[in-house]
């Protein structure tokens, strides 16, 4: 079997969850891709129908079979459209899907728009999956619940309980215009002053961690700081009760939702107080495994019970890790999707044999010096210099492998993803708009770093530069017979000798590094993004003509929007466009539309501040250009912004 991932990899909530455990089980049979250095190309690639994301991976499906594709859509599926899925399914493909968002109706809603794009659709929620199988019932459906990565949560036995109660988990909410997002923001905070207040009240040790909190008009006191992932597991095995309340959305008060935090929490060995939810009795013992609380005041009382009821606490707590460490870790959900794929596609079991791969030996500068050169090299050998000075990269060597097997004889270039999370708000939940990031090819001019910290990379990257373009010696796997001539070229930073070297081109992006931000000292040099210095032109040209303008996609680089356009206290939205946005989830200074309501509230100018959904949005009301008009913040090359001359 052979399974092309694909997902959010620069999120790293995803990366350090599903597509971790896929690679844990799955081992050689998987291939990952990260779409954010394929973004990176989408507006120089904006001509193109399908745009370079949807090329590229086509590319690497020529190349090499594969069974399956397993496509992760949180963050990116408004990306990828119909045709590219069709494709795919040409080359003998099947698509399966993990949705880690499902409860009906808000989030099944949403989801339904792009379920026809997959072949098997594994749902985190049962009632989800059960209404898949009446409303789709020509795709495969599965009920596969949410779990936890035992690798990045544990049990530190013997940790002194330091903490009474605690809540982790970030703040729903943009505080510029009070709008709280389609999520369980408003009934969580409800949930969470009580509990704040009842803490007060009976001197109890109550902390808040999570992005946000500290801007909160009651809740700040509580406030404990925004933690690393290991200092998350830390905290968990500190607290003596881990609050975890989980909705659905606002617009569903009460609904429950089970959630990947759940699993965490048990699988840190955690006790777990959480809201009544039927679905999650199914995988925890009520009582004995997990406690739940009905409303407020049974929230309290459980609350006060438990922490003087040690014995209790600690028997639930024990038994809860040990159900989640046997039964609902993210390996068991892997090995559960590709069981019933197997199953139900079995002609997708016969992956042809694929040649040996060809031994790399990954290697610095310095060290190659002092072991390899000058000694007999191993023939059929090949050597990546990768950086010593940064954090553990990301190798895709299995994406190469067959143009090793063309090429024995010439170096293979390839690219480099660098990028950092410096201005990310949310370091767990970094919108792509907020991530400073280039790729490096085998020839990168000196003008493409620019709008990067430059300095970082010339510093930690050894590189040949001349008449301004960078040869950076990464970006080359080299095959023995040529790697000491490759060596002295860079020792001796001599362009020539480089460029004396055969070299074959493949175009695949074999190494991700992410940049520490104190590496990257020259960061603020670059801000802001140049889609906001499009709109500091742009507001201003609009405000001059009175313009009433709606901003579609609250989210991503709408934030923003919502920024600027507080900057100018006598000119603000008209409207906000929201298909998930339910009444009463915005402020009443700017009133919330449906997109079919477009045309009623006379809209002269919509704003795409959408970024993942960006181009999906836009296909959905291009229809409307001749009577309004269309900015997408996401593709800056796209022809309105020459008409508006900004």
């Amino acid at each position: 079997m052979k399974v092309l991932a694909i997902g959010a990899m620069w999120v790293p909530y995803i990366r350090e969850n599903w597509f971790d455990a896929l690679k844990k089980i799955l081992g050689d049979e998987v291939d990952c891709i990260n779409t954010a250095p394929l973004f990176y190309f989408r507006d120089k690639c904006s001509w193109q129908p399908d745009g370079y994301h949807c090329a590229y991976i086509y590319d690497i499906i020529r190349h090499q079979h594969y069974d399956y594709v397993f496509f992760y859509p949180d963050w990116i599926a408004g990306n990828f459209h119909g045709p590219f899925f069709d494709k795919i399914r040409r080359a003998g493909v099947k698509i399966l899907s993990f949705l880690p968002d499902d409860e009906p109706e808000t989030w099944y809603a949403a989801n339904r728009e792009f379920d026809h794009h997959y072949d098997l659709i594994a749902s985190h929620s049962k009632a989800g999956a059960a209404r898949r199988v009446i409303d789709l019932p020509q795709r495969e459906s599965l009920y596969l619940p949410w779990g936890y990565n035992p690798r990045t949560c544990y049990q530190l036995p013997n940790t002194e309980k330091k903490i009474d109660i605690c809540f982790i988990g970030k703040r729903k909410v943009t505080p510029e215009k009070g709008i709280i997002k389609v999520e369980d923001g408003a009934q969580r905070e409800i949930t969470l002053e009580r509990i704040g207040t009842a803490c007060l009240e009976n001197s109890w040790n109550f902390r808040i961690f999570g992005h946000g909190w500290d801007s909160h008009p009651t809740l700040s006191q509580f406030y404990g700081g925004y933690p690393s992932q290991t200092e998350l597991v830390e905290i968990y095995n500190q607290c003596k009760i881990v609050f975890n309340p989980a909705w659905s959305s606002d617009g569903q008060f009460g609904q429950p939702q089970t959630k990947l935090r759940h699993f965490e929490v048990a699988g840190c060995g955690a006790f777990q107080l959480t809201n009544s939810n039927p679905e999650l009795a199914e995988l925890f013992l009520v009582d004995e495994e997990i406690v739940f609380f009905d409303d407020d005041d049974d929230l309290v009382r459980k609350v006060r019970h438990y922490l003087t009821d040690h014995a209790s606490r600690e028997r639930i707590a024990q038994a809860g890790y040990a159900k989640a460490l046997s039964s609902h870790t993210l390996d068991n959900r892997v090995t559960t999707l590709f069981d019933h794929a197997r199953k139900v596609f079995s002609y997708a079991n016969h992956t042809p044999q694929i040649a040996p791969s060809s031994p790399i030996i990954t290697t610095t500068l310095g060290h190659y010096q002092q072991q390899y050169q000058d000694k007999l090299l191993p023939a059929n050998t090949w050597f990546h210099f990768v950086p010593d000075t940064l954090d553990t990269p990301e190798l895709g060597y299995s994406l190469v492998q067959p143009f090793l097997a063309q090429n024995p004889d010439q170096l293979v270039a390839i690219r480099t993803y660098v990028y950092t999370h410096a201005h990310a708000q949310n370091a767990m939940q970094p919108k792509l708009t907020e991530i400073d990031h280039v790729v490096l090819s085998n020839t990168t001019s000196v003008a493409e770093i620019e709008a990067y910290p430059n300095t970082a990379l010339r510093q930690n990257f050894e590189h040949i530069e001349s008449n301004g373009v960078l040869n950076f010696m990464c970006n080359a796997i080299v095959p023995s017979a040529l790697v000491d001539l490759y060596v002295q070229a860079f020792v001796t930073k001599d362009h020539t000798k480089w460029a004396a070297l055969p070299q074959a081109v493949c175009g695949r992006i074999a190494l991700e590094i992410r940049l520490d931000p104190a590496q990257a000292t020259d960061l603020d040099a670059i801000r802001p993004h140049p889609y906001v210095q499009k709109l500091r032109k742009l507001i201003p040209a609009l405000r001059s003509t009175q313009r009433r303008v709606a901003l579609y996609g609250v989210s991503g680089m709408g934030e923003v929007v919502l920024k600027l356009f507080a900057e100018h206290a006598d000119y603000t939205l008209a409207a906000v466009i929201d298909r998930s946005a339910q009444s009463g989830a915005f402020s009443s200074d700017i009133p919330i539309i449906r997109p079919d309501e477009i045309n009623d509230k006379l809209i002269d100018v919509v704003i795409i501040g959408a970024g993942a959904s960006g181009d999906q949005i836009y296909k959905s009301i291009s229809h409307l250009e001749s009577k309004i008009i269309v900015i997408p913040l996401y593709n800056l090359n796209h022809p309105i912004w020459h008409v508006l001359d900004i």
